[in-house]
């Protein structure tokens, strides 16, 4: 029996278990024609410019877009010395304490004291012993002070001096013309003198320029000259006659002028 079966299959006889080909295979459609082998449209300038609108619009967007992410840069702010918040100090309830010894301490420098010395004091006491006649006690007052001079120290002498050249008029000055010639006299005292001498009426200090011219060593010798060659337009030299005639015209010319211009 097998090998019927097998002859029957050799000799072109299909197995019964064998479906024919078109209930056992779908008869599949016909494949379309590829877009790619369809006819392509021709692009034209009109298509091109849209095309070209369209890609600059998307990279102009990007271009936006990525700039809008982008976190904006702080402009530096400037501040006034004036607007800038004071330093938050922090508060603490703990006192640091340091020692004496490392602690600076600030101490004023007292002013000077003057000095009281015992010349000043006897100077005090005359200046203050006559204040009842202004005029009168102005001479008495320098004639005191002169007779102290010889017991006072040598600053005592000079600060002396000065209140005698302040308070002895030039009616009075023969009272300290002992001292304007005595050359043991102390040349500071007579600078005092000196300087108050030319200040004063030329009927007092032409006379007392005189003298010192006398005296070769006398502090004033040489201003003494010039005073007088000044005054009485001349130099005598060594003729003290020759001065005195001239100094004594002088002073009857400037008290004539005087009378003369009061009159």
């Amino acid at each position: 029996m097998r090998q019927s079966e097998q002859s029957s299959f050799e000799g072109g006889a299909k197995p019964q278990n064998e479906l024919p080909t078109s209930s056992r295979w779908r008869q599949l459609p016909e494949l379309q024609p590829l877009l790619a082998e369809q006819a392509k449209p021709a692009l034209t300038p009109r298509r091109m410019s849209i095309v070209a609108a369209v890609l600059l619009c998307t990279v102009s967007g990007i271009v936006l877009f990525l700039k809008s992410n982008r976190a904006p840069s702080a402009a530096p702010v400037e501040r006034s010395p004036s607007s800038t918040p004071p330093p938050v100090l922090a508060s603490s309830t703990h006192i640091q304490e340091f020692p004496i010894s490392n602690r600076t301490t600030h101490r004023t420098t007292p002013e000077a004291v003057p000095i009281i010395t015992a010349d000043d004091r006897k100077i005090d006491e005359v200046l203050r012993l006559y204040t009842t006649n202004p005029a009168q006690d102005h001479t008495v007052t320098a004639q005191v002070l002169i007779n102290l001079l010889p017991t006072l120290t040598k600053q005592g002498q000079l600060e002396g001096a000065r209140h005698i050249s302040n308070l002895l008029p030039d009616s009075e000055y023969q009272r300290v013309m002992h001292i304007w010639r005595n050359a043991r006299s102390d040349r500071d005292v007579i600078e005092i003198l000196g300087g108050d001498l030319v200040n004063r009426d030329p009927k007092i200090m032409l006379p007392a320029m005189l003298e010192a011219l006398r005296q070769p060593s006398h502090p004033f010798h040489d201003r003494g000259r010039e005073a007088l060659h000044l005054f009485l337009d001349g130099d005598f030299g060594d003729d003290f006659a020759k001065w005195e005639e001239a100094m004594q015209k002088f002073v009857a010319l400037q008290a004539e002028a005087g009378r003369t211009g009061g009159g």
